[in-house]
């Protein structure tokens, strides 16, 4: 599942825990055999002045556990900050896929995420319960097409309520794009 790629992540990007690239940081990321690690320093960001996060996984056959920490100041006021934590259980059978994701960021509520695949195409839910009360939730279907050894093309279609009820709550997406992984 790649949270940048696919909307497997829907549900914790409800709570703002994902807001895409980061600018101005330092990554470290490594496997030890059936274990990985992970941490990335951020700062002088024009969203975040400082941050940072940690990952940790363990594979043990088709099945991969991972744990992961954020905590990010974001710019403004000592009070703006966000700490947010995440289990995830995925892995593969054959040409299936699957994937679990709860996410909890302080003040703002928690999220569930499901991912299920077979053979490039997928299908994610995700819903976040927000401390405000309010559950939104989405609903993504979507192919991805392999065009020779590192090009793909990937199409979807997603559902998403914000649960605010207002005449603008549901938003019907189609996305298409082109990868090429160098």
């Amino acid at each position: 599942m790649d949270i940048a790629w696919d909307s497997g992540g829907t549900g914790a990007s409800f709570l703002g825990t994902y807001t895409g690239r980061t600018g101005e940081a330092l990554s470290y990321d490594s496997t030890f055999g059936q274990f990985g690690v992970s941490a990335t320093m951020y700062q002088g960001d024009d969203t975040y002045n400082d941050g940072y996060e940690l990952g940790a996984t363990f594979g043990a056959g088709p099945v991969k556990v991972g744990v992961g920490y954020k905590d990010a100041d974001f710019s403004g006021t000592a009070a703006d900050t966000s700490k947010a934590y995440g289990v995830s259980l995925g892995g593969k059978l054959g040409p299936a896929e699957y994937g679990f994701a709860y996410t909890d960021r302080d003040n703002t509520g928690n999220s569930i995420d499901l991912h299920l695949g077979y053979a490039g195409a997928y299908l994610a839910y995700g819903q976040a319960d927000l401390d405000s009360g309010a559950k939104p939730n989405s609903v993504s279907v979507g192919y991805t097409l392999p065009i020779g050894k590192k090009t793909s093309a990937w199409f979807e279609a997603q559902q998403s309520d914000d649960d605010l009820g207002t005449k603008t709550s549901e938003v019907t997406k189609l996305k298409a794009a082109l990868k090429y992984d160098f």
